[in-house]
C-alpha cells in the first residue's frame, strides 16, 4: 500500500483517521487489503474517515467516452504511434527548406561553365574550340529543359546571362584567331 498525503507527514496509518482515504476500486485486491489494514489499525469505514471507491485512476479516456470502443482503440493505438514520430518530424521539417535550396543550388552549372572559359583563354585550336562551343550547347540544352521554382527564377537568368558571356567569349576568341 502507498500513502500520499499533503501536509505534514504521516508516520503511521492510525494517523489517516478522519481523513479522506482512497481504498481502490469495489472487489479489487487494493480495496481489501486498504480496508484491512485500515481496520487493524482502528479505523472503521463508517467513522470520520471518507473512504473514496477510487484508486486515483479518473475513468476511461475522451476517446473511450466519445467513440465506440473498436473506433477508440484504433485512434489511442495511432496516437500512441504517431505522438512519437510528430515530435521528431517537426524538428526535422525545419531542415526541408535549407536541403531544397541547397539541392536547387547544387544544380549550377557554374563549375562546366568557368572550365568552358578557362579553355577559352587558353588559346584553343579550332577543334577544341569546337569541342567547348558543344559543352556550352549542352549546358545551354539542359538549361533550357531545366524546371526551376520561381523563387529561383532570378538566379537562373543570371546563369543564362553567364552562359551568353562565356559564348560571346568563345566566338571573340575565334575571330581574332582567325584575323590573326
Amino acid at each position: 500500500m502507498v500513502v500520499f498525503y499533503r501536509g505534514t507527514g504521516i508516520t503511521q496509518v492510525s494517523q489517516l483517521e478522519g481523513k479522506r482515504v482512497a481504498i481502490g476500486r469495489e472487489g479489487s485486491g487494493t480495496r481489501l487489503i486498504a480496508l484491512q489494514l485500515l481496520e487493524a489499525n482502528g479505523i472503521a469505514p463508517s467513522g470520520d474517515t471518507v473512504l473514496v471507491p477510487s484508486d486515483g485512476l479518473h475513468g476511461k479516456s475522451f476517446l473511450y467516452r466519445t467513440l465506440p470502443f473498436w473506433l477508440a482503440s484504433i485512434g489511442d493505438r495511432t496516437l500512441v504511434l504517431l505522438l512519437p514520430v510528430a515530435v521528431l518530424l517537426f524538428p526535422a521539417m525545419r531542415l526541408v527548406p535549407a536541403l531544397y535550396r541547397w539541392r536547387v543550388r547544387s544544380r549550377s552549372y557554374y563549375g562546366s561553365l568557368i572550365a568552358i572559359e578557362r579553355g577559352a583563354l587558353a588559346d584553343p585550336t579550332d577543334d577544341e574550340r569546337q569541342q567547348l562551343f558543344a559543352q556550352l550547347d549542352q549546358i545551354e540544352a539542359s538549361l533550357n529543359r531545366l524546371r526551376m521554382p520561381l523563387a529561383y527564377t532570378d538566379a537562373f537568368y543570371v546563369l543564362r546571362e553567364h552562359v551568353g558571356f562565356v559564348r560571346s567569349r568563345l566566338t571573340a576568341g575565334a575571330r581574332q584567331r582567325s584575323t590573326a
